[in-house]
């Protein structure tokens, strides 16, 4: 990532490659000859040139920090056995970030929302972690990502942004979502959100109806839920539908289950679906996505 972690036997490596490939930003601050590079485009196409060229010579791909930290070379992983390949990690932007603000990282999750349009892990990350590391593309700017929270009624998060990391345009920002929503950033950025606050009531099975918003009657008792979601066998990744969800107690019960997965909550009523908002934030079951709706339309 920064031009003092570049090893010079690692430059050394480059300068003897008979081709150069990778990002054209890479290429350029390394003054890649034309003739001698690959930019990137098509994976497709751009692991076939690879192979084709390492035929009669040695390929260099070039890819900021820790290449098998969602990077360049997991991808090459899926057209070339693992012996093919030689691995030289270095510094990555997250490790760069953190360090920048202090931030300890052992139990950081990592959420990859380059190229995707599934928000799903993001939440599921918010609901369990109390640290979430987030590499971002042009949709999914520092800006989008806090007014997508907002609207979901995230709070007890703050968010630090990384931009331009070992560059003379450097910024290092930490500020509130509503403040980052209001914000322009560079298209070269990390995000690591923070937990601030731990909710009001521990999102666990078998929670006290007492201590949940809910209309007179509208909740299912301890017991049938305890039963339902045995019967269920969730796997972490799975999507439940609470369809009527009433105070969405199943939803969040559910939530505690899913470490990647997400809970969708169709409610018709429009109290009953404030009810399971509001027990939503009390909990930090962000997974929920509380959808006021009619059945029928599902």
């Amino acid at each position: 990532l920064c031009p003092a972690h570049r090893s010079p036997e690692i430059l050394d490596l480059i300068r003897s490659a008979e081709l150069v490939a990778g990002g054209r930003r890479l290429l350029d601050e390394l003054h890649i000859a034309e003739e001698q590079r690959l930019v990137l485009a098509s994976l497709d196409e751009f692991a076939a040139s690879i192979r084709d060229r390492a035929q009669n010579g040695t390929v260099c791909v070039l890819a900021d920090g820790d290449p098998l930290l969602y990077g360049i070379g997991a991808s090459l992983l899926r057209f070339f056995a693992p012996h093919e390949l030689n691995f030289h990690p270095n510094v990555s932007a997250l490790q760069t970030a953190c360090a920048r603000f202090g931030l300890p990282w052992h139990d950081c999750k990592i959420v990859s929302l380059h190229g995707r349009s599934d928000l799903a892990p993001l939440f599921a990350a918010l609901t369990h972690e109390r640290l979430v590391a987030l590499y971002t593309d042009q949709q999914h700017s520092p800006d989008a990502i806090a007014r997508l929270l907002l609207q979901r009624g995230v709070k007890g998060w703050r968010m630090h942004v990384a931009e331009n990391l070992c560059n003379a345009e450097e910024r290092l920002t930490t500020l509130t979502l509503a403040e980052a929503a209001q914000r322009r950033w560079h298209a070269l950025n990390l995000v690591v959100l923070e937990r601030t606050e731990a909710p009001s009531l521990t999102l666990e099975l078998g929670l006290d109806e007492s201590a949940l918003a809910h209309a007179e009657g509208l909740m299912t008792k301890q017991p049938v839920r305890a039963f339902a979601l045995s019967l269920l066998r969730l796997a972490p990744d799975s999507t439940l539908w609470d369809l009527g969800a009433g105070s969405g107690a199943v939803s969040l019960e559910a939530a505690r289950l899913l470490s990647r997965g997400q809970v969708v909550a169709v409610e018709r009523q429009p109290e009953r679906a404030r009810h399971i908002k509001e027990n939503v934030a009390r909990t930090g079951a962000w997974l929920v996505d509380v959808v006021q709706a009619p059945l029928e339309e599902f």
